[in-house]
């Protein structure tokens, strides 16, 4: 994850990268932590799943904050 942040901030100019994950996916959320993404919102019901709509989360880091 850290080469495509790298990748994406360095190569493709970007300034924010962003993500949604489903909100129980705990293990991704934490991962996300440790590179530095924050939570921004909750997108409700964003998903169908299973037949059932589910949360997601919508994670972000900036290009300051990972080269910090």
């Amino acid at each position: 994850m850290k080469e495509m942040l790298i990748w994406g901030f360095n190569e493709l100019g970007l300034n924010k990268i962003w993500l949604r994950v489903e909100v129980d996916n705990e293990k991704a959320i934490k991962s996300y932590i440790r590179m530095g993404y924050v939570e921004e919102g909750i997108l409700r019901q964003d998903r169908l799943r299973n037949g059932e709509f589910v949360d997601r989360v919508r994670m972000s880091i900036l290009k300051q904050e990972f080269f910090k």
